[in-house]
């Protein structure tokens, strides 16, 4: 079965005038700016930047837009509106990666909306018609205050500074991966990068876990608008009713409007309609740490399903709560071989947790385990939580390790939750 979905995608206007000037077919055109949305989506996600290269396989082309793909690729490759960097070798098999042209997107503040068609085939044993139904249902009995939203990312956007961000030394010393303008990620070590950034005036920047050489200036310029164009479109494709719901092929996970709408967003959307939301303290590790409880006696079992392991990395690492998140993911789910003097704290509190993650990483492939807890976390709260709700006629959606719900009926899905968590025989600090 095949379900058509359409999405309203917020682009500057210089890009949607270059693609324009190809004169491709309408049904080209279409194929091109979905292609473009995908790239800037990925591009925003894994770096955020909206020039970044990344990975689309031949396989991917072809399962997205028919083997006929060069007819739209080409063409948007010639004029340069797309770049690629030609990598690709048989001896690799790896994909190439691509990008859309920074010269063509530097001015988003002129933008206009285009309407992007995607087509799924859903999956009757992953029960996906069901979801969406279910989650077509759940949107559709939510009064959702549009003019409160859009002023909402209007002061968000506005309050973005520097908080947050670190500058040349203030960032620890190591080998950091450093997003460049030709859009690839380079490990350069600290002292060295910021050499190379001073000498073109600019300055070495950390936000979150993302490097950048730029000037302050110009990246939070950058990020505002990004930031604008991101929250503004997931708000419109709800406003003019351009749902969503399906299943990630990768992960199983259930994803929908509201897995990708900011927090602050999502938040107003809970209190103006008395929602509540059930999740699990550290989610991910947790469940890493039901997996490994039989094969790991370093304590981390214990903090991570008890909810406690970012309060006890942060006394670790003498940080807050925020940075103790992002140095997990960025140890657990690196790769083994990366190496750093905040990994090698952790590995003195958890050493047994960090070999066994390590060697997994070494068999599997370091990509391997975060698909794996992503895929424990679905058999909980989607193929194990969320189902049985339906069959309960509760009024519900998932949010990957989390349930939302209308607060009449918490006592239902705290129940149902435990339910699933026994039949597993996992413990989930829920709150």
């Amino acid at each position: 079965m095949e379900r058509t979905f359409y999405k309203s995608v917020v682009l500057p206007i210089d890009l949607i005038g270059a693609v324009d000037k190809i004169g491709f077919s309408n049904i080209k055109r279409q194929k091109a700016f979905h292609f473009i949305d995908l790239l800037v989506r990925d591009s925003i996600q894994e770096h955020g930047s909206m020039y970044a290269l990344v990975p689309f396989s031949a396989n991917l082309f072809r399962e997205v837009f028919n083997s006929k793909y060069q007819e739209f690729l080409r063409p948007l490759l010639d004029t340069d509106i797309v770049q690629c960097d030609e990598k690709y070798s048989k001896d690799s098999g790896k994909s190439k990666f691509y990008r859309i042209n920074p010269e063509i997107i530097q001015n988003v503040d002129t933008t206009a909306e285009q309407k992007v068609k995607y087509t799924y085939k859903y999956v009757q044993d992953l029960k996906e018609e069901k979801f969406l139904n279910g989650f077509e249902t759940f949107y559709n009995s939510l009064d959702i205050p549009y003019d409160e939203l859009y002023h909402a990312i209007d002061d968000h956007v506005y309050n973005i500074g520097e908080d947050g961000l670190k500058v040349n030394y203030s960032i620890e010393d190591g080998k950091l991966p450093i997003l460049h303008d030709d859009g690839e990620i380079n490990y350069e070590y600290r002292d060295r990068a910021i050499k190379k950034a001073c000498k073109m005036g600019m300055e070495l920047i950390q936000d979150g876990d993302k490097y950048y050489m730029d000037t302050i200036k110009d990246y939070l310029s950058g990020k505002k608008h990004r930031i604008m164009l991101s929250y503004t479109q997931s708000v419109k494709n709800m406003e003019q009713g351009n749902l969503y719901a399906k299943r990630n092929r990768t992960n199983q996970r259930l994803d929908h409007n509201f897995t990708t709408l900011p927090k602050i967003l999502l938040e107003i959307i809970m209190q103006n309609n008395g929602l509540g939301e059930i999740d699990a303290t550290n989610s991910q590790y947790a469940i890493l740490g039901n997996i490994i409880k039989d094969v790991v006696h370093d304590g981390f079992v214990q903090d991570s399903t008890d909810g406690v392991l970012y309060d006890e990395v942060k006394e670790i690492l003498g940080c807050d709560r925020d940075t103790a998140k992002t140095t997990m993911m960025q140890v657990v789910y690196s790769k083994p071989t990366t190496k750093s003097p905040e990994k090698e704290k952790i590995r003195e509190r958890y050493p047994e947790m960090i070999a066994y993650v390590d060697d997994y990483k070494v068999k599997w492939d370091y990509k391997q385990l975060p698909i794996r807890m992503q895929k424990e976390e679905a058999l909980i709260y989607v193929d194990g939580a969320l189902d049985r709700l339906y069959g309960l006629g509760i009024n519900c959606i998932t949010k990957h390790d989390s349930v939302i719900f209308f607060e009449k009926d918490r006592e239902t899905v705290k129940s149902v939750l435990d339910e699933v968590l026994k039949e597993k025989n996992y413990t989930l600090d829920l709150a």
